[in-house]
């Protein structure tokens, strides 16, 4: 929550809260709205309504939820703005302002769902301190390239200021709040509607409550340009009274940003001079001529940039480092506790829900078999080392005027992905000739065209490196077939799809790049491109020796080389080199807090940091703490602060929540790997499949487990050149089908259910060490003939009966063979996962009670789970969760 005081900071001091605390709550956590909508969480209050996150079960996915204060219901002000709001949000369509789905009434509640932005507000990312100025620059071409979307259409927004613009995580922009907003001929020019808004905000005709337009808005967005890039009001921090006054009667102060280059500098004071002009028609006649105008001054670039039509490359401004009095504490008793352990082999298949024992069962166990895909890593923050991007024109190939519109749109759409992504620069110069391209700093281009193919239309995007650099990635041709009549859906194709090769293709040039701004030794920084060159998108265990070798003479040459300390890292901890697992990883911790000395705010390093602690957390042979989950989650933190985009790092604050059993903030950010990273899709919806099965999430499971298996199937159809592959990441050969037959037997889909498990049989049967997952996919053929009452195959009978032999005889050995099976069984037999559970004596920690209670709910012995979880002595409050969580389970 928002703490009061910051309703007093000098950016407009005189505007509400950023998060007002109603007095008291419309709504609570688990009710059901309009029998649809499942609350899951408070986000936050303005003046009049708050927003809650649901769970909208007929769409099966989250979205946010408006509804009137309990102050203010009843208030026919209230609802009729709430209406207005989708009315008129409804009808703009842009990626920078926010969807506003429906409006709907229960109960005599009136309430709206609108996109869920998971992120912040412009005031929180204001209040936290001082934006870079490229970053403010980009904020802020968001901001009016969605407010002009409204224009176009006529729209006057009436209230637009930091509380009303969202950031989502992955940096893109958000307008919302059209409670207020009008359009043409709705009488909106009145002294009455000129009084509403938030006086800071507001141009001099609507103070005066005199007739207002769209230049009304221009003047409200001249407000928040100025104070993104400077920290301050141009109208100074005084009494409301004061600033209103101001507005009327005094110029704002020249804009003055440190730091930013005098020819930007200057294009900027002419825009805000403009924009914040007393007189209307002095004024932009829209945000689209103010968005005109801004691309146009951050074109001025100075030469000492190489760029041209991109914002000054200063170095982008990083929140204060935290201080972590345990990172000046001798680090290697905090990971002696690892046990034997590859970073290679740590626990990825599942989220292990309510499984703290490192060694103990999976829901899927053998996943952790495969091999780890190397962290995606940022470019480094001090010194610019973002791909430059540009945007070609379309080419209209179909012959037809009728879809020139079609062609000019499609380069904006894909501008507006590429916006999102902050390892890039995009440049708002169409530089269509390769060596001007090159001598302007351009990296890659993305060409396209719009074709007909018979009766239907097809877009072609290619983006592709503009030098001839033979180590430069070029992305695969993008190709996406349109009906004529709605080509919406193929336009959002054509984003995500050109967004996936974007990030793939950037992610390679960013490390050599890295490479080459990292040192000026010639000799460190020809190893590590060795290094590269070897290992392609990231190392494997073939690579460890020679890998090894040539990051040594890199760091041999260079100390501080930082690139060469966390790659070395990396692959020490997957299990390079000499030593035990706990001192190989001992030394990679050593290289990181190295690389941070040399540069504490680096991306690569501090994605590594926060890997390396949630390994050392899932696989330590002592029970986690409190504390040192907190710990790494905060390390986790760190990288999101310096690299928003950082899916490896979703990835790990989900196994960190998934352990605390934070189950809702675990699929959160799953959600969020999804969004920042397509390559990761395998596992993650492997991971969001076990969530949703584990917390009887049904219609989830059913939706990811469906999406599982559209992707696998086109990494499977694509081969070498899926995106997964070429990102470095191993195709996932166990659980897909079976995740999915699991799912299809919980919900009554019988015979889809056994093809599926047919399929998983077919999968594994090739696979060394994988007659587990054989087991489980033949017990799941069990119980679909039981349930279809169809005989049992003889060959399937006598396998599971020769597997089952095979298991048994390794138990007395190693144990962990039982408890393999107890997780292969989990969720298509319990009862015989029980039987496998008998095998194994209990250990009496309250881990192992957590875990057997989880076995006995399964299979329906609710007094054996109570009886199990009695004998926790929870101690920590993830325990207490843990414990919690199924006894919530075991009253259903």
């Amino acid at each position: 929550m928002v703490k009061p005081e910051l309703s007093g900071l000098p950016t407009a001091p005189e505007a509400p809260e950023v998060i007002s605390v109603a007095s008291g709550e419309v709504l609570r956590v688990g009710q059901v709205v309009a029998g649809r909508y499942e609350v899951l969480a408070r986000l936050g209050a303005g003046g009049m309504g708050a927003v809650w996150r649901v769970h909208d079960r007929a769409l099966d996915e989250d979205v946010a939820l408006k509804v009137i204060l309990p102050d203010r219901v009843g208030d026919p002000a209230a609802l009729a703005r709430l209406r207005d709001e989708v009315k008129i949000a409804r009808k703009i369509t842009h990626p920078n302002v926010c969807r506003v789905f429906d409006l709907g009434e229960s109960e005599a509640l009136t309430f709206l769902t609108m996109e869920l932005a998971p992120g912040t507000t412009l005031r929180h990312l204001l209040v936290a301190g001082p934006l870079a100025s490229a970053r403010a620059l980009d904020l802020f071409q968001q901001i009016v390239d969605g407010v002009a979307a409204a224009h176009e259409r006529g729209v006057v927004h009436r209230d637009l200021k930091p509380e009303n613009v969202l950031v989502r995580r992955d940096g893109r922009c958000l307008v919302a709040d059209f409670g207020l907003a009008r359009e043409p001929g709705s009488g909106a020019a009145t002294t009455a509607a000129g009084a509403a808004g938030t006086p800071a905000y507001m141009s001099p005709e609507q103070l005066k409550g005199e007739t207002i337009d769209i230049r009304s808005d221009v003047f409200a967005l001249g407000i928040v340009g100025y104070e993104l890039l400077s920290g301050r009001s141009p109208f100074g921090d005084g009494a409301p009274g004061t600033i209103s006054t101001a507005i009327l009667r005094s110029d704002p102060p020249e804009l003055d940003v440190p730091g930013l280059a005098e020819p930007v500098l200057q294009g900027l004071r002419e825009v805000f001079g403009r924009a914040l002009a007393k007189d209307p028609d002095g004024r932009f006649a829209s945000a689209g001529e103010l968005a005109a105008a801004l691309a146009r001054a951050r074109d001025t670039t100075p030469a000492r940039s190489t760029l041209r039509g991109v914002s000054e490359p200063e170095p982008a401004a990083s929140p204060a480092p935290r201080t972590f009095p345990w990172r000046r504490l001798a680090l290697a008793p905090l990971f002696l506790f690892v046990g034997l352990f590859l970073l290679a082999q740590l626990p990825r298949g599942d989220l292990r829900h309510w499984n703290p024992l490192p060694d103990a069962w999976s829901p899927f166990p053998g996943d952790e078999d495969e091999e780890e895909p190397a962290p995606h890593l940022a470019p480094s923050a001090d010194v610019d080392e973002r791909a430059t991007l540009v945007v070609l024109p379309f080419e209209n190939l179909t012959g037809e005027t009728a879809w020139n519109g079609l062609s000019l749109s499609a380069p904006e759409v894909v501008r507006a992905g590429l916006r999102t992504m902050p390892e890039v620069r995009l440049s708002e110069v169409a530089l269509a000739n390769r060596d001007a391209a090159r001598a302007a700093g351009v990296a890659f281009w993305v060409r396209g065209s719009v074709q007909r193919v018979g009766e239907t239309l097809r877009l072609s995007a290619q983006l592709d490196p503009v030098g001839d650099e033979q180590e430069a990635l070029p992305g695969e041709p993008v190709e996406i077939a349109a009906v004529d009549k709605d080509v919406a859906p193929s336009l959002s194709a054509l984003r995500s799809r050109v967004l996936d090769e974007a990030r793939l293709v950037v992610r390679h040039w960013g490390k050599r790049r890295r490479a080459m701004l990292g040192t000026t030794n010639e000799a460190a920084k020809r190893s590590l491109l060795d290094y590269y060159k070897m290992v392609g998108p990231g190392p494997r265990k073939e690579h460890f020796s020679e890998g090894l070798r040539l990051l040594d003479a890199a760091i041999g040459a260079d100390p501080g080389y930082v690139p060469a300390l966390v790659e070395r890292a990396l692959v020490r901890s997957m299990g390079a080199g000499e030593g035990t697992p706990a001192s190989r990883l001992a030394d990679a911790n050593a290289g990181i807090e190295l690389a941070l000395v040399n540069k504490p705010q680096d991306p690569m390093a501090l994605v590594t940091r926060c890997r390396l602690m949630q390994v050392a957390i899932e696989v330590g042979d002592d029970k986690p703490t409190d504390a040192a989950i907190e710990r790494a989650e905060a390390a986790c933190e760190a990288a999101l602060g310096v690299g928003p985009a950082l899916a490896d790092v979703y990835l790990s604050l989900a196994r960190l929540q998934d352990r605390a059993c934070n189950d809702e903030a675990a699929a959160l950010s799953l959600e969020r790997v999804l969004e920042h990273d397509r390559s990761l899709s395998g596992r993650v919806l492997k991971d969001s499949v076990s969530l949703a099965l584990a917390n009887d999430r049904m219609l989830v499971a059913e939706k990811k487990s469906e999406a599982l298996i559209t992707f696998h199937e086109e990494e499977r159809r694509l081969g070498a050149r899926s995106l997964a592959r070429r990102a470095g990441i191993p195709p996932e050969q166990m659980g897909v089908y079976f995740r999915r037959g699991v799912v299809l037997l919980r919900i009554g889909r019988l015979d889809e259910a056994a093809r599926a498990f047919e399929q998983e049989i077919t999968d594994v049967e090739a696979l060394a060490g994988s007659a587990w997952a054989e087991a489980a996919a033949i017990r799941g053929l069990f119980r679909v003939e039981k349930a279809r009452r169809k005989a049992v195959l003889p060959e399937h009978r006598r396998r599971l009966a020769e597997i089952e032999a095979e298991m048994r005889a390794k138990v007395a050995s190693d144990p962990s063979v039982a408890k393999t099976m107890v997780g292969a069984y989990l969720w298509v037999d319990p009862e015989a996962a029980v039987e496998w559970l008998g095998r194994l004596s209990a250990r009496g920690s309250c881990e192992d009670a957590i875990w057997r209670g989880l076995v006995y709910r399964a299979a329906k012995k609710t007094k054996l789970a109570r009886e199990a979880l009695a004998a926790c002595s929870a101690t920590e409050q993830w325990e207490k969760r843990c414990v919690g969580r199924i006894e919530s389970l075991l009253a259903r």
